[in-house]
């Protein structure tokens, strides 16, 4: 049998093109999900965003673990704060530094769409084994370093991502009983079971 010559263009383009529209359709998946509690994707986003990330948190560092412009957020957050979902409080001592709290309308909602996006995203990746979600990981790593040098040439990802990796230590302290892995699940980094 002749084996088949490997097309670097080919599968580079491939793999952009696989990529991209695999963000586009998990966010359709949310999408669908999200609409029955009247919110968008982006929405529940800052909401989590604000919830777990702490009780003092500004459009900065919303944009900043979005990965979107403050701008496209303080937008974003204008339009929650008319819909009831989250609060801009300023700061006392600098009136110029602006909050963002989330409402009880936001709690409600997050407790109520929180179950079902867990359970949309352990479906979803439901068909990789712990190793292949390792690896997984690793590789889209990689690509997110890479991505992060290109939109910020000179800076130190190193410390970049060291200050993001806290962050989401934080995060994984906040998250709800649910989100964790059940008891069929490995509990340790070995193992092949699925996750």
């Amino acid at each position: 049998m002749k084996k088949e010559k490997f097309d670097y263009t080919n599968a580079t383009v491939r793999l952009w093109l696989l990529a991209k529209q695999t963000g586009d359709l998990l966010k359709m998946c949310t999408e669908r999900l999200f609409s029955e509690y009247d919110i968008t994707t982006e929405n529940y986003d800052v909401l989590v965003t604000v919830k777990y990330l702490g009780d003092r948190v500004n459009i900065v560092e919303i944009a900043s673990w979005l990965r979107r412009s403050p701008n496209s957020i303080s937008m974003l957050v204008d339009r929650m704060v008319k819909a009831g979902l989250v609060r801009r409080i300023r700061d006392k001592r600098d009136r110029r530094v602006v909050y963002v709290s989330i409402t009880g309308k936001g709690e409600h909602i997050l407790e109520l769409a929180n179950p079902g996006c867990w359970e949309v995203i352990k479906a979803i990746l439901s068909p990789l084994s712990y190793e292949e979600r390792r690896t997984f990981l690793s590789l889209f790593d990689a690509i997110n370093r890479q991505a992060l040098q290109y939109l910020n040439p000179g800076e130190d990802i190193q410390e970049m991502m060291k200050k993001r990796e806290n962050l989401h230590a934080e995060l994984m302290k906040r998250l709800p009983p649910y989100a964790w892995m059940t008891a069929s699940e490995p509990e340790h980094k070995g193992g092949k079971k699925k996750l």
